[in-house]
């Protein structure tokens, strides 16, 4: 009787040893862009990522990805990224890119989070800027809606104009051509249906006057790293596009 359970003891470690030293040679587990890159892993990771992505984003993104109407939250099916990636060399954005903003939020407090650049209130903008006033103001607003395509008062666009590239110091973050810098998140003036605070006249209005700092919290601590990687692809797949 000993000695069978000795040899049923001894297959077992035998087999466990095995499994160990299988694991070992697998090496570690792909990483979020090493599983985009594989038709067979990817769909798998789809298809865990949907379920994580609608019991923690779908929230504020909504079931479709669109955004919830209120909650200034991007829209995920479009081809805009405003944060851009690590990529320099294609100016693609990658699952890895995802990952970082997913793990650790934008303006969430984690130590690591994504920091964009803040959109002051005019009222920071005056004070450091040499005489800007009310009217100054309703110049810029008038350049922005004329950047975007809408109806505007050319006379005071084409004043705010000035005032965009010049004193009120807008090109800083949004570039002289207005389309914004990726690097540090403000957004392209020129595309109105990516704006998550409105793009009429009184919510440009709005964010001139009060600023803006919008934030996404970090995920770190609420999700493992298979489902952080798994939303990301998930994410990542219906977007309309990868450029930044």
């Amino acid at each position: 009787m000993k000695s069978a359970q000795i040899a049923i003891l001894g297959g077992l470690a035998a087999a466990t040893f095995g499994v160990t030293l299988a694991l070992a040679d697998a090496g570690p587990a792909p990483g979020a862009n090493q599983v985009w890159d594989d038709p067979a892993l990817r769909s798998a990771a789809e298809a865990r990522g949907a379920q994580v992505y609608g019991e923690h984003c779908a929230s504020c993104h909504g079931a479709d990805l669109k955004g919830v109407a209120g909650a200034h939250a991007p829209d995920l099916t479009d081809d805009y990224w405003l944060l851009g990636g690590e990529d320099l060399d294609t100016f693609q954005i990658h699952p890895s890119d995802v990952e970082t903003t997913v793990r650790f939020g934008v303006r969430s407090g984690h130590a690591k989070e994504r920091e964009l650049s803040s959109m002051p209130a005019w009222s920071a903008i005056a004070a450091k800027s040499d005489g800007l006033s009310g009217t100054d103001m309703d110049d810029v607003i008038e350049y922005v809606l004329h950047l975007s395509g809408q109806q505007a008062d050319l006379t005071a666009a084409l004043r705010g104009k000035h005032l965009f590239g010049g004193k009120a110091t807008c090109f800083d973050c949004h570039a002289s051509d207005a389309k914004g810098d990726s690097s540090i998140g403000a957004p392209d003036l020129t595309r109105p249906a990516t704006w998550v605070y409105g793009s009429d006249r009184a919510a440009i209005r709005a964010s001139v006057v009060e600023g803006r700092a919008a934030a996404m919290p970090a995920f770190a601590d609420r999700l493992s790293d298979r489902e952080i990687a798994d939303v990301s692809i998930y994410v990542l797949a219906r977007a309309g596009g990868r450029d930044f």
